[in-house]
């Protein structure tokens, strides 16, 4: 085999797959976590926030596709997204409580940028003593008195 035909047979392959590439772009779903907090019923940014992107398929079933964390003020990005519909489940942990959210479902269509938001809500509290008499207000049983 000539030099040439070397050159020819690992280049070539590498060139169609950008080429392909670049014609079947991907998209992105960015958005907003927040969440109410269970004690002063605030909204906040939900920092930390672990966000999976899942697709709903066309028989409607769903599928969990991939995860990213949310940044300091909640945001977040999810790249190389096909086409489809789709939707974002949130969950987050923090201190005693578990909240969890979902978004709209939405439609990513040819390379296109979806923004969206979810919202999350207290689904559990993991409950001890201390949450029990920080709720009624009596923090000086949590102290061990």
């Amino acid at each position: 085999m000539t030099q040439k035909t070397r050159i020819l047979t690992y280049l070539l392959p590498a060139v169609c797959c950008i080429l392909l590439a670049a014609c079947n772009p991907k998209g992105e779903i960015s958005g907003t976590a927040t969440y109410t907090d269970y004690y002063d019923g605030c909204t906040y940014p939900a920092a930390g926030a672990t966000l999976h992107k899942v697709s709903i398929l066309p028989n409607g079933t769903e599928r969990n596709v991939s995860s990213v964390m949310a940044g300091s003020d909640g945001t977040f990005h999810f790249e190389y997204v096909e086409d489809g519909d789709w939707y974002i489940k949130a969950t987050l942990n923090k201190e005693d409580v578990i909240y969890e959210g979902r978004s709209e479902s939405f439609s990513v269509d040819k390379g296109s940028h979806a923004r969206t938001s979810c919202h999350m809500t207290q689904s559990k509290l993991v409950y001890s003593a201390a949450t029990a008499n920080l709720k009624s207000g009596d923090a000086s049983k949590t102290a061990g008195n």
